[in-house]
């Protein structure tokens, strides 16, 4: 039952962060300003960023983000001592990112919200 409350916990954590200094902080999408999620989303899964609601778009990525540490955490509450705990969360969370991330590309391209690849090589191909 901890484990469960102190993952619920860092669920709701994250999810405030994002809303308090992230999602308030940036109305509109700028490539310079855009967070570190984002360019991800925009360079690996080409993203089209003029299809998209950006605060939308920032809400989601919130969701995944607070879902990906309390997984993590919930994971790790289960380990006794406090140095491995620390080296399994390092070790876990890169790998729960990079899944979660691929999962939420992949909704994103059967929603039809990246750039279509056909036409970025016709546009390339016409210059």
């Amino acid at each position: 039952m901890k484990n469960v409350l102190v993952s619920l916990l860092s669920f709701i954590v994250v999810e405030l962060y994002y809303s308090l200094f992230v999602i308030r902080k940036n109305k509109k999408y700028d490539p310079n300003k855009a967070t570190q999620e984002v360019k991800l989303l925009v360079t690996k899964y080409k993203v089209d960023m003029n299809k998209i609601n950006y605060q939308a778009f920032l809400k989601a990525v919130a969701l995944v983000n607070a879902l990906d540490v309390a997984l993590v955490i919930y994971w790790v509450t289960f380990i006794d001592k406090l140095n491995i705990e620390c080296l399994v969360a390092i070790v876990l969370i890169i790998p729960v990112i990079l899944i979660s991330y691929a999962i939420f590309g992949n909704y994103l391209k059967k929603k039809g919200l990246v750039k279509n690849e056909r036409n970025e090589k016709n546009k390339r191909n016409r210059k």
